[in-house]
């Protein structure tokens, strides 16, 4: 933009633009006693600059400077001295005179009038334009001495500084908080000082502030404020938005108000300039003004303005070529792109080091490869020492292009090349070196490595440099060594390209199955500041939040990364699908409600499209919408997933199904000819369809056939509308043996007897399978082989509170848990639950009082579960009967009608609980090996989420996870992995142990609990009651007592003393006591190690010395089971 910047400055008396408040109308004060026509003269000229038409103005000029030539009138130098100024003026706004033009006319008309203080202040800074600094300054001085804060003087100093960054050091408050003043200023400092960012002003103590309320009307004396600042929002824009868009689909800028602001002032620049003596003046302008809307919108009418006006530039310069050679390269005019480049180089005859670069990525893109090498070699010629940027354009551009299409021999060619030139620094040179050999030349030896290691970043100026090291590191196979270097200089508080990659590594640095590192805290905090902060929406980033906070169900934040998914991308339906499903797990039905109202008629993805109606459905929101479109994508045979879910929830869209007493025009008929059946949609009032109009199901008429003349008979079988025939249809699909929608059709047997034997003959096998699979997995559990979420997964299908309720409930069934000889009891901050721990508490609190004094953390998996589970009994028919078919028999199970009203009021008051007591945690910690599942290797059932959630949540210090899980357990135990884990059982005891009695044991019991603690009281109490013929659960006392369950030695003891009291019984027969000593003993023994068998027998020997015949029977009842079992 160096060649449209404007060489004027400040004008006070209201605005503080250097050149601008040009006044005009009140040039006939001060010549009261001139002749009225000259007045009159100078009032016309004045009105045509106005009017923005200086060409006309001038020619009356100058008529009227030859009038008054050889006249001898009053006033004549302040007359003349008025009429130069005024050409002053005009020819600064036409193209044709230069700025020394102008410059001379000013200045003469002050060296005519010294005492018109206009005159005096243009002066001043025209100096500058005449390059007669000396003058300048010296009038700059002489007006300082009078007007201390005068703006053209203050201006011609910071101007003629020898270092421009001492302006803020001389410059007067009232002219550094003034805006206007600044922006002169700024816009001389960048021809000047050839800054590339406009950040780089700070060092000048200006800063760059536009404010759209200032530009209302563009007029003759605000014109040069208009400039200066289109020029400033044009110079910001391409120092945000730099020219390195070279070719591809992607053509276009974020819209923001800095943009806008550029747009708007534009449009208005040029259409109140084009119909005026200016319009040659604005072509530039105009081109600007087309490439940045073409920029933003690819629209083919500003790209037709685009060429025009650039054809039209009288002269050009790099930026215009490289921005029409944007635009060509985007419309994949390429080879128009190289005759504009060739074109430029012609005009222009410039040898700029830019062109080289352009040019080779073009000729690239016509794979002319073999020409890029002149390029590059042209490129160096015109560097005698080679910097950071000059190194980065030609990894970039030349060496970024050959590698695509070149051999090694060109590459040490080049290589040898390069290493002869002369670089900034030497660490430059070694990166220059390594980058080529470790990415051209595939040399990546030790040396490489250690030459790589040398290199520090304080050497380079450019961060893409530095970067350029961190790459090579990433090349090298080096990560971690790459994160480290670019932590040496990066700033993480400040969006960049070099913290993107930065990013990028962590991003990959986590999805690496083999690197260990665990920095997803700070990915995840780098993730969030780069969608908060950064001015462009990066979709790749936030895809990756999307999935990892998917991971943690961090739903808060989850919730904000898919609304701008789907806000910037509306067009994918993926993401639309992802917000609708997050909306609905944090239940904001009314926003599903409004987003649906705008939904498309047809998905082009029919599993999103399904998933999405699939929500509507169950939540009842929108129904007929969410229909609709389920309706189009069934329609389509190939859309099986839409099919079988149009089939399977017919239910929920029965009242679409519509059928017709009487046939209409649009109605489906389903007719019998011949015996067989046929379907037409009545479409018409005529021929044969006309004929069904008005008939109703179960009607016949006669048809007469054309060929052959004969009689058929139709019977209407049934009407009905498009729902209904959709559903016909897949139904018929459905009775195909081959069928892809996983449906299997049965003919069932005419006999209601033989039903029996046809379930039998079609399922008992596979359900004899299925029976002995779950006998085989119920006892693995039983005997602690496997855990509660293994048993859940294989025999209960992820159904955790089914699998809960049928192992404490039934008479056969036992939960085990995890005994607490095996665990440290200590107390600590935080207490989290699992599932089963879950109902216990809840049950423990409905049915025994126990107010629970910490708030529980639990995974959201848990959470979850129970809300699906309502919200899919709340969809679902009431089904009262089940049953279990195998080859043997068929059992039976009838429910009561409003078996599924219960099941909701229970799910619901144990949702209820948690929500009382409990909070969901993100167990953020599974960002460790989650992201490093690939599709084939992830496991994403409720088990795997489950087991996940508690092992890292039992991983926790200064925390405990209460979890009866055996798996977790042995699984950490075998690993030797720290396990927090604690078992209900102690939880309890340590916390409400007023509430742990016999009592509360008995229960446990009840519920087959096996693995707890029975005490001697307990055991007794259990004992007794059996005697009494009372409820009791002595039998499972015993069996938590076996030492295969229990491992703990102290078992001895308590049934020692056990033993002691049942002998001591006088009611009770020595065989009873010898049985009941043997059933102990037997029990007792099971698993337990020789030398606890032998302290067992010296106890019992103590206890029972002083109770004579006891003695030897106890004893021999030990005796006998030690043989029997131990």
């Amino acid at each position: 933009m160096g060649e449209n910047v404007v060489n004027a400055p400040i004008n006070t008396g209201g605005n503080s633009i250097v050149g601008n408040n040009n006044t005009i109308n009140q040039f006939i004060s001060g010549l009261e006693i001139l002749v009225q026509e000259y007045k009159d003269q100078l009032t016309k000229i004045s009105t045509l600059l106005s009017e923005f038409k200086p060409k006309t103005a001038l020619s009356l000029l100058q008529e009227l400077e030859n009038r008054i030539i050889d006249k001898n009138i009053d006033q004549k130098d302040t007359l003349k001295a008025k009429i130069l100024y005024l050409k002053g003026l005009c020819k600064s706004e036409i193209q044709t005179f230069t700025k020394e033009n102008s410059a001379m006319d000013f200045v003469n008309a002050y060296n005519l009038n010294k005492s018109d203080n206009n005159f005096r202040d243009r002066a001043c800074f025209e100096y500058l334009n005449l390059a007669e600094d000396e003058k300048a300054k010296t009038l700059a001085d002489e007006i300082l001495t009078i007007e201390e804060f005068n703006v053209s003087a203050w201006y011609v100093k910071c101007m003629l500084l020898d270092d421009l960054s001492e302006i803020t050091n001389i410059l007067p408050k009232t002219l550094k908080n003034n805006n206007d003043f600044n922006s002169s200023l700024i816009i001389r400092i960048l021809k000047v000082e050839d800054i590339k960012s406009f950040e780089n002003l700070k060092k000048y103590g200006l800063e760059y502030n536009f404010d759209i309320n200032q530009f209302t009307e563009l007029t003759y004396e605000n014109k040069t404020k208009w400039i200066i600042n289109i020029n400033l929002l044009l110079d910001k824009f391409f120092s945000e938005f730099p020219l390195r868009y070279i070719s591809g689909n992607t053509f276009i800028s974020e819209r923001n108000p800095s943009i806008d602001n550029t747009l708007t002032l534009l449009e208005k620049y040029i259409f109140t300039l084009n119909t005026t003596e200016l319009a040659d003046s604005i072509t530039v302008y105009e081109f600007y003004y087309y490439y940045l809307k073409y920029l933003l919108e690819n629209k083919n009418e500003d790209f037709e303005q685009l060429e025009s006006k650039y054809k039209n530039l009288s002269e050009v310069n790099w930026s215009l070529t490289v921005c029409m050679c944007q635009a060509l390269n985007h419309k994949e005019k390429f080879t128009d792109s190289l005759s504009i480049l060739d074109d430029y180089a012609t005009r222009t005859n410039e040898h700029i080091a830019e062109y080289y670069i352009y040019k080779s990525v073009v000729l690239g893109i016509l794979e002319r490869y073999d020409e890029v090498e002149e390029m590059l070699m042209n490129y160096l010629e015109l560097k005698q020492i080679l910097d950071d940027t000059a190194v980065l354009n030609i990894f970039s551009t030349f060496l970024n292009i050959q590698k695509k299409n070149c051999n090694k021999e060109l590459f040490q060619r080049e290589h040898a090349e390069m290493m002869k030139m002369q670089y900034a620094s030497e660490d430059l040179k070694k990166l220059v070196d390594a980058t080529l050999k470790i990415n051209f030349l595939e040399e990546k030896s030790e040396d490489v490595i250690q030459q790589l290691r040398e290199i520090k970043s304080i050497s380079f100026n450019l961060s893409e440099c530095k970067s350029l090291v961190a790459r090579n590191f990433e090349e090298l196979g080096l990560r971690s060594e790459a994160i480290k270097y670019l932590e040496t200089f990066i700033d993480k508080t400040k969006i960049s390209d070099e913290l993107r990659l930065y990013i990028h590594f962590l991003i990959n640095q986590l999805y690496d199955k083999d690197d260990n590192e665990r920095r997803y805290n700070e990915l995840l905090e780098l993730l969030r500041f780069w969608r908060e902060n950064s001015d462009y929406v990066d979709e790749e980033f936030l895809r990756i939040e999307h999935n990892l906070y998917s991971n943690i169900n961090d739903l808060d934040n989850l919730e904000i990364v898919d609304s701008l998914l789907y806000q910037y991308f509306p067009e994918n339906e993926l993401y639309l699908f992802h917000y609708i499903l997050i909306l609905e797990k944090k239940k904001v039905f009314d926003k599903i409600s409004q987003i649906s109202n705008n939904l498309k008629s047809h998905f082009e993805d029919e599993v999103s499209g399904v998933n999405i109606c699939i929500i509507l459905l169950r939540n009842k929101i929108n129904v007929s919408k969410a229909f609709s479109l389920l309706y189009n994508l069934a329609q389509d045979k190939n859309n099986i997933k839409a099919r079988k879910a149009y089939f399977t929830h017919s239910l929920i869209i029965n009242d679409f199904f519509e059928k017709f007493e009487e046939v209409r025009i649009g109605n489906w008929v389903e007719y019998n000819i011949d015996n067989t059946t046929h379907k037409i949609q009545i479409t018409k009032d005529e021929g044969l369809q006309g004929k069904f109009i008005g008939r109703k199901v179960g009607d016949t008429f006669i048809e007469i056939t054309k060929m052959a003349g004969l009689n058929k008979n139709i019977q209407i079988l049934d009407i009905y509308n498009d729902a209904v025939k959709l559903f016909k249809d897949i139904s018929e699909e459905a009775h195909n043996p081959l069928n892809e929608l996983g449906f299997e059709s049965l003919n069932l047997p005419q006999k209601i007897e033989d039903f029996e034997e046809f379930l039998m003959s079609h399922f008992g096998a596979r359900g004899s399978e299925e029976k002995k699979f779950r006998e085989s997995q119920l006892n693995d559990y039983y005997n602690c082989r496997i855990g509660f979420l293994e048993i859940t997964r294989s025999v209960f299908k992820d159904d955790f509170i089914q699998a809960y309720n049928h192992l404490t409930n039934d008479n056969k069934g036992q939960f085990t848990t995890v005994p607490s000889s095996l665990i440290n009891n200590y107390t600590t901050e935080e207490y989290g639950l699992d599932i089963s721990v879950i109902l216990l508490f809840y049950f423990l609190e409905k049915e025994f009082g126990f107010k629970f004094i910490h708030k529980f953390k639990i995974n959201y998996q848990t959470k979850e579960h129970v809300e699906k589970e309502i919200l899919e009994l709340k969809n679902s028919p009431v089904s009262t009967l089940s049953v279990n078919i195998t080859l043997e028999k068929i059992e039976r199970y009838i429910f009561p009608d409003d078996i599924n009203d219960r099941r909701i009021e229970f799910l619901e008051s144990v949702l209820k609980w948690m929500e009382d007591n409990c909070e969901v945690d993100m167990v953020i910690e599974k960002l460790e090996v989650y992201p490093k599942f690939t599709m084939e290797t992830q496991d994403n059932s409720d088990f795997m989420k489950n087991f996940v959630d508690n092992f890292y949540m039992s991983s926790r210090e200064k925390f405990r996870l209460i979890s009866s899980d055996i798996s977790l357990f042995v699984y950490k135990q075998n690993k030797n992995i720290y396990n927090n884990q604690l078992n209900p059982e102690q939880y309890l005891k340590t916390f409400y142990s007023d509430k742990c009695d016999e009592t509360f044991y008995r229960q446990l019991l009840k519920w087959n609990y096996l693995g707890i603690d029975i005490n001697l009281n307990v055991l007794k109490n259990e004992f007794f009651d059996l005697l009494g013929g009372k409820e009791n659960y002595y039998s499972k006392a015993v069996e938590n007592l076996q030492f295969s369950v229990c491992s703990n030695q102290q078992i001895i003891y308590i049934c020692s003393k056990f033993l002691k009291e049942v002998y001591l019984i006088i009611s009770m027969t020595i065989e009873n006591k010898n049985r009941y000593a043997l059933d102990l003993f037997a029990s007792n023994f099971n698993l337990m190690p020789g030398e606890i068998v032998n302290l067992y027998e010296s106890v019992l020997r103590s206890e029972f010395k002083l109770l004579g015949d006891y003695y030897d029977n106890v004893l021999s009842q030990f005796k006998l089971a030690k043989k029997l079992y131990s």
